[in-house]
This record gives C-alpha cells, structure tokens and sequence, in this order.
C-alpha cells in the first residue's frame, strides 16, 4: 500500500512538472527561439563552406561549433557518410558536430527559419495557401511541444520524418517566410491550454487513426477514429502481396521451424475499432501472438495501418488505404479541404476536434 502511495504521489509531482515546463515555454516563446535540430548521423566527414572536419581527427565526446555568428548567411555544408556517399545541405544558424565514434551534426536554428523550410519540406510548396498555414501551425506547435521533454537531451528533434521533415533551405521559395509570419506564434492548444500533440501524416485514407490504437499509448481526446474527406491522391489506396515464408521472416520468425501453413491464417481481432474500419492488429493462431498496427506497418514496410488481409494458395494479400500513420491531419486531407474553400482555422478544427488557435 505505501508503494502505491509512493507510486501516486511520484505521478502526481511529475504530471505537475511537465505541465508546469509546458506553460513555461508558452509564456517565453517567441519564433527566434533556438531549436537544436539533428541533421546527419554516422557521419566520416563534414565541410562548411570551405573548411572540413574528419571525425579521424576528432577527439571522442569533443563537441566543436563550426559556423561563423551571421545567422542570416546560408551555410553550404557537404556530409559524407563514406567516400562514395556525400550530399550537400544548405542551411542557416549555427552548425555544431560531435564525436563519438562518427560525427553527429546538430543545427541550431531559430523557430521562424525552421518553420520556413519544413513548411515546404512536409508539403508541397505548390498547394493551397490555406493548406500550408495550417501544416505551418501543426510544425510549430509540434516544435514547442518537443522542447517540454527534450531539454537535458543533446537535440530537440530530428530532421527526418521520425519527427520532421527539414531539408534545409536549398529550395524554399520566397512566400514560404510570407506565410510563417502570417501565422506568427499561433499554435494549437486543448481544452486543459496546453499544447497539443499535432501529429499529421501524408494521407490518412478513409479514416484518421488514434495513438492508442496505432502506437499503444494513451488516447488523447482530440486525436480520434473519424471519417476523413476524399483525398485525390494516388496514396489513398495501395496492395502487398507476402508469401508464406517471406511473412513470417518479415516478423521475425523462421518459416519452417513454425510449420506455417494455409490453415493457420492470419485473422482480423479487437473487433471495437471496426467502426472507424481500421483494421490495426493481426492475430497470428499458430503463434499465439498479435502485433499492432505501427509495428506490422514497418515490420512489412507497410503505407499504413489501415488494411485489410486476403489469404490466397500460398500468399497474404494486403488491401489498404492512406500513407503513413494515420494520426492527426492528413496533409492531402488538409489540401483537399482549402481547395473546397476552408481555412485553416477550418482544417485544424477538422483534424483536432475539441483544440482552440491561440496566439501566444
């Protein structure tokens, strides 16, 4: 009994010291505010401008800033992850690098310039205005929400889709700063006034999915199963097709070792989210076990979660709808909304029923 207590009240105090961080950063945010943003890992070498940096050359945990003070100047960086495998990166701020066994390379840049790029980065810069702002807003509230967690970290986010896309500025058109600042500072709260969590994905099919369903984790009451606009996109529907063997050693498993065969198919289960069609969980018999939909999506390098499963003679065919996870606004949703002539007051409200703008 005194551990439960002991349990609650550790709870309690850590509940009260994120949310206590969480308004902090609402109170003194502003979008010059420094996000550290990890742009390349496993990297051998690194030039910045003309100057070049081999981790041969650098003492291990050593952390070296490498770009001069004028934050407005576009650094041109060159990253080779080997001799054969380099690209450049273009971008402004400051660049820092780390030694550990390889070179990480951390960008620290202010919140109105990381907005510009990923702006475009996540979303063609060719779509609707309205569309844009909307996914302007999503990225920053997204940003700020990282910084409530991140802060003994070594970066805030990460500039890949496992947080979001930035590409840094090698193609960011001249309006993209336009339409940052016409949403200067606005960002998507619930109902307790603290930031939401603004997940999006590229296409969410026929239905959007819910974290708790998708990931396992706690629901939030503005990321739910709902209905979603027709997407005119060729991502909305998608087939894989699996051979016995190949399924099985996908998940892990060796084929003939578990003697898998036509009569121990995969079958559909948690029949409470047929509702919203969402088809997350598989339910394997001859092994007794089930996967949720995030793990089976990149276990079988799957669109999405959103799926149904055929067995034929000696295959599992996959049907399915949207890219990616589902969550939140469906970027070729929010597209198709402002071009049937809604804001993007309109497209949030859509996506995170329940939340509020505010400026802050």
């Amino acid at each position: 009994m005194q551990s439960f207590f002991l349990h609650l009240l550790l709870s309690t105090v850590l509940s009260f010291s994120l949310i206590n961080s969480a308004r902090a950063i609402l109170n003194n945010v502003d979008e010059t505010i420094l996000l550290r943003v990890l742009i390349a890992e496993n990297v051998k070498s690194i030039k910045v401008n003309d100057k070049e940096y081999k981790a041969s050359k650098i003492e291990n945990l050593s952390k070296l800033k490498v770009s001069d003070n004028n934050e407005n100047k576009i650094l041109k960086l060159k990253i080779c992850k080997s001799d054969k495998q380099c690209y450049f990166f273009k971008t402004k701020g400051e660049v820092f690098i780390k030694k550990l066994k390889s070179l990480s390379v951390f960008n620290h840049i202010k919140l109105k310039d990381y907005l510009s790029s990923v702006m475009v980065s996540e979303m063609p810069s060719s779509w609707h205005r309205e569309a844009l702002k909307a996914q302007a807003i999503c990225a920053r509230t997204y940003a700020l929400k990282q910084l409530e967690i991140t802060k003994a970290m070594e970066y805030d986010l990460k500039s890949t889709v496992a947080d979001q896309s930035f590409k840094g500025f090698s193609k960011v058109p001249k309006f993209a700063k336009d339409l940052v600042n016409e949403t200067k500072n606005k960002v998507v709260l619930d109902k307790y006034n603290l930031l939401a969590e603004t997940y999006y994905s590229s296409s969410s099919g026929n239905y959007t999915a819910s974290p708790e369903d998708t990931w396992g984790t706690a629901p939030r009451y503005y990321l739910t199963n709902k209905k979603n606009v027709s997407e005119d996109t060729g991502l909305r529907n998608w087939q894989r097709k699996f051979r016995f063997d190949e399924f099985y050693t996908k998940l892990g498993f060796n084929s003939k070792a578990l003697n898998s065969s036509p009569s121990s198919p995969i079958s559909k289960i948690i029949p409470s989210r047929d509702l919203a069609q969402k088809n997350l969980n598989l339910y394997i018999p001859s092994l007794n076990i089930s996967l949720i939909g995030e793990e089976l999506r990149h276990k079988l390098s799957l669109p999405s979660t959103q799926f149904t499963v055929n067995l034929n003679i000696s295959s599992y065919l996959f049907n399915g709808h949207g890219f990616g996870h589902g969550i939140g606004m469906s970027q070729y949703g929010a597209k198709k909304l402002a071009e049937m002539g809604k804001t993007y007051i309109d497209i949030l409200d859509f996506y995170y029923p329940g939340t509020k703008i505010v400026k802050i």
